[in-house]
Protein backbone atom coordinates (compact mmCIF):
# COMPACT_ATOMS: atom_id res chain seq x y z
CA UNK A 1 0.00 0.00 0.00
CA UNK A 2 1.18 3.39 -0.88
CA UNK A 3 -0.45 6.99 1.39
CA UNK A 4 -0.82 10.50 0.01
CA UNK A 5 -0.92 13.21 3.00
CA UNK A 6 -4.17 15.67 2.27
CA UNK A 7 -3.77 18.36 4.18
CA UNK A 8 -6.63 20.10 3.10
CA UNK A 9 -10.23 18.38 4.05
CA UNK A 10 -11.91 19.92 0.58
CA UNK A 11 -9.19 18.35 -1.40
CA UNK A 12 -9.31 15.31 0.80
CA UNK A 13 -13.06 14.61 -0.01
CA UNK A 14 -11.99 15.89 -3.98
CA UNK A 15 -9.08 12.64 -3.60
CA UNK A 16 -11.57 10.40 -2.48
CA UNK A 17 -14.27 11.39 -5.02
CA UNK A 18 -11.68 10.69 -7.66
CA UNK A 19 -9.23 8.36 -6.88
CA UNK A 20 -11.58 5.67 -4.29
CA UNK A 21 -8.75 4.84 -2.61
CA UNK A 22 -8.31 1.55 -0.18
CA UNK A 23 -8.59 3.26 2.92
CA UNK A 24 -9.32 7.04 4.33
CA UNK A 25 -7.68 8.21 7.52
CA UNK A 26 -9.03 10.88 9.20
CA UNK A 27 -7.57 11.84 12.59
CA UNK A 28 -9.16 15.24 14.60
CA UNK A 29 -6.39 17.16 15.48
CA UNK A 30 -8.42 19.25 17.74
CA UNK A 31 -11.05 18.60 20.20
CA UNK A 32 -13.58 21.04 18.58
CA UNK A 33 -12.25 20.80 15.01
CA UNK A 34 -15.11 20.45 12.79
CA UNK A 35 -15.03 17.64 10.33
CA UNK A 36 -19.16 17.69 9.64
CA UNK A 37 -18.98 18.52 6.24
CA UNK A 38 -16.88 15.08 5.79
CA UNK A 39 -19.54 12.79 7.38
CA UNK A 40 -21.54 11.59 4.14
CA UNK A 41 -18.24 10.40 2.29
CA UNK A 42 -18.70 6.58 3.60
CA UNK A 43 -22.11 6.70 2.49
CA UNK A 44 -21.56 7.95 -0.85
CA UNK A 45 -17.60 6.14 -1.59
CA UNK A 46 -19.10 2.25 0.16
CA UNK A 47 -16.01 0.70 -1.72
CA UNK A 48 -13.35 3.07 0.37
CA UNK A 49 -12.82 2.04 4.28
CA UNK A 50 -13.07 5.12 6.17
CA UNK A 51 -11.49 5.56 9.56
CA UNK A 52 -11.47 7.82 12.51
CA UNK A 53 -8.02 8.33 14.74
CA UNK A 54 -9.17 9.53 18.05
CA UNK A 55 -7.43 11.51 20.31
CA UNK A 56 -7.72 11.12 24.51
CA UNK A 57 -10.00 13.97 24.06
CA UNK A 58 -12.63 12.03 22.04
CA UNK A 59 -13.13 9.39 25.03
CA UNK A 60 -15.62 12.18 26.24
CA UNK A 61 -17.92 12.48 23.24
CA UNK A 62 -20.67 14.17 24.59
CA UNK A 63 -18.45 16.55 25.77
CA UNK A 64 -16.40 17.55 22.67
CA UNK A 65 -18.33 15.88 20.01
CA UNK A 66 -19.06 12.84 18.36
CA UNK A 67 -18.03 10.59 16.17
CA UNK A 68 -19.00 10.71 12.51
CA UNK A 69 -21.10 8.24 11.23
CA UNK A 70 -19.96 5.75 9.12
CA UNK A 71 -16.31 5.89 9.94
CA UNK A 72 -14.82 2.84 11.99
CA UNK A 73 -13.62 4.22 16.13
CA UNK A 74 -10.25 3.92 15.97
CA UNK A 75 -8.28 5.41 19.45
CA UNK A 76 -4.59 6.41 19.30
CA UNK A 77 -3.84 4.12 22.02
CA UNK A 78 -5.78 1.21 20.03
CA UNK A 79 -3.91 2.09 16.43
CA UNK A 80 -1.11 -0.16 15.89
CA UNK A 81 -3.21 -3.46 17.08
CA UNK A 82 -6.10 -2.16 15.14
CA UNK A 83 -3.66 -1.92 12.09
CA UNK A 84 -1.77 -4.78 12.27
CA UNK A 85 -5.07 -7.00 12.42
CA UNK A 86 -6.80 -5.05 9.59
CA UNK A 87 -2.92 -4.87 7.00
CA UNK A 88 -0.91 -7.08 8.82
CA UNK A 89 1.46 -7.22 5.51
CA UNK A 90 1.83 -3.50 6.28
CA UNK A 91 3.93 -1.38 8.88
CA UNK A 92 1.02 0.27 10.68
CA UNK A 93 3.29 3.96 10.32
CA UNK A 94 3.68 3.94 6.38
CA UNK A 95 0.96 6.30 6.16
CA UNK A 96 3.37 8.69 7.73
CA UNK A 97 6.53 8.57 5.66
CA UNK A 98 4.19 8.92 2.29
CA UNK A 99 7.53 9.86 0.01
CA UNK A 100 9.61 6.86 0.48
CA UNK A 101 6.73 4.82 -1.51
CA UNK A 102 5.64 5.47 -4.85
CA UNK A 103 1.82 5.01 -6.58
CA UNK A 104 2.36 1.67 -8.92
CA UNK A 105 2.98 3.34 -12.71
CA UNK A 106 -0.18 2.12 -14.90
CA UNK A 107 0.02 1.26 -18.37
CA UNK A 108 -2.21 2.07 -21.54
CA UNK A 109 -1.67 0.44 -24.70
CA UNK A 110 -2.78 2.83 -27.43
CA UNK A 111 -3.71 1.57 -31.11
CA UNK A 112 -4.09 4.16 -33.31
CA UNK A 113 -2.54 5.47 -36.91
CA UNK A 114 -2.60 9.04 -35.75
CA UNK A 115 1.56 9.65 -34.09
CA UNK A 116 -0.16 13.19 -32.39
CA UNK A 117 -3.00 11.38 -30.50
CA UNK A 118 -0.30 9.26 -29.00
CA UNK A 119 1.59 12.17 -28.11
CA UNK A 120 -0.53 13.70 -26.57
CA UNK A 121 -2.01 11.20 -24.39
CA UNK A 122 1.15 10.32 -23.51
CA UNK A 123 2.16 14.51 -22.63
CA UNK A 124 -1.17 14.73 -20.93
CA UNK A 125 -1.45 11.29 -18.52
CA UNK A 126 2.13 11.05 -17.34
CA UNK A 127 1.78 13.48 -14.38
CA UNK A 128 -1.13 11.15 -13.29
CA UNK A 129 0.92 7.86 -12.99
CA UNK A 130 -0.14 6.69 -16.94
CA UNK A 131 2.40 5.22 -19.20
CA UNK A 132 1.51 5.29 -22.84
CA UNK A 133 2.86 2.35 -25.26
CA UNK A 134 2.30 2.51 -28.53
CA UNK A 135 0.56 -1.23 -30.02
CA UNK A 136 3.18 -1.38 -32.66
CA UNK A 137 6.05 -1.23 -29.84
CA UNK A 138 4.35 -3.37 -27.49
CA UNK A 139 6.03 -6.92 -26.26
CA UNK A 140 2.94 -8.61 -24.70
CA UNK A 141 3.74 -6.68 -21.32
CA UNK A 142 0.41 -6.84 -18.91
CA UNK A 143 -1.02 -3.50 -19.01
CA UNK A 144 -4.22 -2.04 -17.17
CA UNK A 145 -5.92 -0.15 -19.51
CA UNK A 146 -6.48 -0.13 -23.27
CA UNK A 147 -7.31 2.42 -25.90
CA UNK A 148 -8.18 2.46 -29.81
CA UNK A 149 -9.15 4.98 -32.07
CA UNK A 150 -11.33 5.45 -34.98
CA UNK A 151 -13.26 6.87 -36.96
CA UNK A 152 -16.69 5.87 -37.58
CA UNK A 153 -16.06 1.81 -36.96
CA UNK A 154 -17.17 1.13 -40.53
CA UNK A 155 -16.09 -1.93 -42.47
CA UNK A 156 -12.36 -2.68 -41.93
CA UNK A 157 -12.37 -0.49 -38.87
CA UNK A 158 -14.79 -3.14 -37.00
CA UNK A 159 -12.55 -5.94 -37.85
CA UNK A 160 -9.70 -3.76 -36.59
CA UNK A 161 -10.97 -2.99 -33.32
CA UNK A 162 -12.36 -6.81 -32.82
CA UNK A 163 -8.51 -7.91 -33.71
CA UNK A 164 -7.50 -5.34 -30.87
CA UNK A 165 -9.35 -6.34 -28.33
CA UNK A 166 -8.56 -9.92 -28.91
CA UNK A 167 -4.72 -8.93 -28.37
CA UNK A 168 -5.25 -7.99 -24.94
CA UNK A 169 -6.57 -9.75 -21.55
CA UNK A 170 -10.01 -10.03 -21.53
CA UNK A 171 -10.37 -8.19 -17.99
CA UNK A 172 -8.51 -5.44 -19.42
CA UNK A 173 -11.12 -1.96 -19.95
CA UNK A 174 -10.65 -0.92 -23.41
CA UNK A 175 -11.88 2.48 -24.35
CA UNK A 176 -12.54 3.77 -27.87
CA UNK A 177 -11.98 7.10 -29.87
CA UNK A 178 -14.46 7.68 -32.52
CA UNK A 179 -15.20 10.63 -34.71
CA UNK A 180 -18.91 11.44 -32.93
CA UNK A 181 -20.23 8.35 -32.43
CA UNK A 182 -23.73 7.80 -32.75
CA UNK A 183 -26.06 5.60 -30.53
CA UNK A 184 -25.98 2.62 -33.15
CA UNK A 185 -22.25 3.29 -33.11
CA UNK A 186 -21.42 3.01 -29.69
CA UNK A 187 -23.47 -0.49 -29.45
CA UNK A 188 -21.60 -1.49 -32.04
CA UNK A 189 -18.49 -0.91 -30.60
CA UNK A 190 -19.55 -2.33 -26.87
CA UNK A 191 -20.27 -5.57 -29.00
CA UNK A 192 -17.07 -6.00 -30.16
CA UNK A 193 -15.71 -5.08 -26.33
CA UNK A 194 -15.58 -1.37 -25.94
CA UNK A 195 -16.42 -0.52 -22.23
CA UNK A 196 -16.45 3.15 -22.58
CA UNK A 197 -16.79 5.12 -25.88
CA UNK A 198 -15.61 8.82 -26.00
CA UNK A 199 -16.41 11.22 -29.26
CA UNK A 200 -13.80 13.55 -30.67
CA UNK A 201 -12.35 15.85 -29.43
CA UNK A 202 -12.34 14.35 -26.19
CA UNK A 203 -12.14 16.24 -22.43
CA UNK A 204 -9.16 15.22 -21.11
CA UNK A 205 -10.49 15.05 -16.95
CA UNK A 206 -13.67 12.74 -18.14
CA UNK A 207 -10.88 10.29 -20.38
CA UNK A 208 -8.50 11.02 -17.12
CA UNK A 209 -11.40 9.48 -14.50
CA UNK A 210 -13.00 6.88 -16.97
CA UNK A 211 -9.09 5.68 -16.89
CA UNK A 212 -9.18 5.65 -13.26
CA UNK A 213 -12.11 4.16 -12.43
CA UNK A 214 -11.22 0.84 -14.88
CA UNK A 215 -8.00 0.25 -13.50
CA UNK A 216 -9.60 0.50 -9.73
CA UNK A 217 -10.17 -3.48 -9.93
CA UNK A 218 -10.00 -4.95 -6.32
CA UNK A 219 -6.51 -6.21 -6.36
CA UNK A 220 -4.74 -2.58 -7.31
CA UNK A 221 -6.95 -0.44 -5.06
CA UNK A 222 -3.87 0.17 -2.69
CA UNK A 223 -4.03 3.61 -1.59
CA UNK A 224 -4.25 5.49 1.63
CA UNK A 225 -5.28 9.09 2.09
CA UNK A 226 -4.25 10.62 5.07
CA UNK A 227 -6.21 13.74 6.42
CA UNK A 228 -5.66 15.77 9.94
CA UNK A 229 -9.17 17.74 10.73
Amino acid sequence: MYANKVPDRWEFAHQIERRQPALAILARALPLADASDLATLPESFPATRFVQLLGPWCEGEQRTGRVLDGYERVFWHRWSSWWTTAYPSVSPNSFLSPSTEKPRERTLLVDSVHTETIRTLSDSLAAEGWRVICRRRWQGESVDAALWEGRQLCGAEAAALARFKRLVACDVPLITLLDFPRPETVAAATMLGATSVFGKPYERDELLATLDAAALVPSARDEILFHAA
